[in-house]
């Protein structure tokens, strides 16, 4: 019984050495190209109409009182 004690605390007798290395190495490389082609038609139609009425009524009265435009 002696020994199956001695077995059971060998057994017991754990040494766990853990040893974690990671690396992470992240390249991006992001290349955007846009190239745009654009062809654009403009027309433009623009029509203007003026029309102006310009009406011009001028009454002038002269009444001269007590003057003389008799010429000397």
């Amino acid at each position: 019984m002696l020994t199956s004690c001695w077995k059971t605390d060998q057994l017991l007798d754990v040494d766990v050495d853990v040893d974690v290395d990671v690396d992470v190495d992240v390249d991006v490389d992001v290349d955007v190209d846009v190239d745009v082609d654009v062809d654009v038609d403009v027309d433009v139609d623009v029509d203007v109409d003026v029309d102006v009425d310009v009406d011009v009524d001028v009454d002038v009265d002269v009444d001269v009182v007590g003057a003389d435009l008799s010429a000397n």
